[in-house]
């Protein structure tokens, strides 16, 4: 049978703030036959208060999520999403060619008193970095992107090995949705 695990990825404004405040939350779900990825974003408003600079979000709020057993943390501040956008070459979203200033702007733009809107451009973004780093293919270690988080509350070794197997990324294989409720 096949099992699975499921990495927390966080996105907050910037770890500077005595306080950073969470502005994106996706769960990357991964099978053991490495057979495809699911990455499914949740309205960021169901967890600002619960979140910690240190230790992320507690289990408890993301638990009935999960899909398998729970693998770890990445938490990425928008200065991180910047260089991983930029060190891919840009990206291209809604037609236009985009550095990660351009990729932020995309996201911000949308109303934020609007989840589903939010979380559907957040989606596109993503769907943009995928594509990007498909593009790729073996041109880039997309691996040690995930150097650029800012906190990792998960054993690297394993994090490396869980996605490497997805090494080189074909689009085919991921699936990204949201849940907006």
């Amino acid at each position: 049978p096949v099992a699975y695990e499921t990495y927390l990825l966080l996105g907050v404004d910037a770890f500077e703030n005595a306080r950073p405040q969470v502005e994106a939350v996706w769960l990357a779900v991964l099978p053991s036959d490495h057979s495809t990825v699911e990455v499914i974003g949740l309205p960021p408003a169901l967890f600002k208060e619960q979140y910690n600079p240190e230790t992320g979000l507690p289990i408890s709020t993301i638990e009935p999520y999960l899909r398998g057993a729970f693998a770890g943390v990445l938490v990425f501040d928008r200065g991180d999403i910047v260089e991983l956008t930029n060190r891919l070459g840009g990206v291209w979203l809604a037609g236009n060619q985009v550095d990660g200033e351009g990729l932020l702007g995309f996201i911000d733009s949308a109303d934020q008193n609007q989840p589903r809107e939010v979380l559907t451009r957040q989606a596109a973004a993503v769907q943009s970095v995928i594509a990007k780093m498909a593009a790729s293919g073996t041109r880039i270690n997309y691996v040690s992107l995930f150097d650029g988080a800012s906190l990792m509350l998960t054993d690297r070794l394993t994090l490396f090995d869980a996605f490497s197997q997805y090494y080189p990324m074909r689009t085919d294989r991921v699936r990204v949705r949201f849940r907006d409720g």
